[in-house]
């Protein structure tokens, strides 16, 4: 069941940097590279956190946030 789970995450990843790249006309490429260094790619990465199972959208506006410079607070893991 954890491999399901590890595919299902990968893919919730490469919807959100889909967004991200779409939202700041970057490229996959340039969104992996800048999605990739922050914390919150980590805890997506790992399916263990459920983290996958949200909404890409939602978690492209985390990343956008962690992004910005601003701070992650639990409450904005909660909408």
């Amino acid at each position: 069941m954890k491999r399901k789970y590890d595919m299902a995450a990968k893919l919730t990843i490469q919807m959100v940097l889909e967004i991200m790249a779409n939202r700041h006309s970057w490229t996959i490429n340039q969104s992996l590279s800048y999605c990739s260094k922050l914390r919150l790619y980590e805890t997506l990465s790992d399916s263990t956190t459920t983290f996958w199972m949200d909404n890409p959208h939602d978690i492209a506006d985390l990343f956008d946030k962690e992004l910005s410079g601003q701070k992650l607070e639990p409450a904005d893991f909660f909408k």
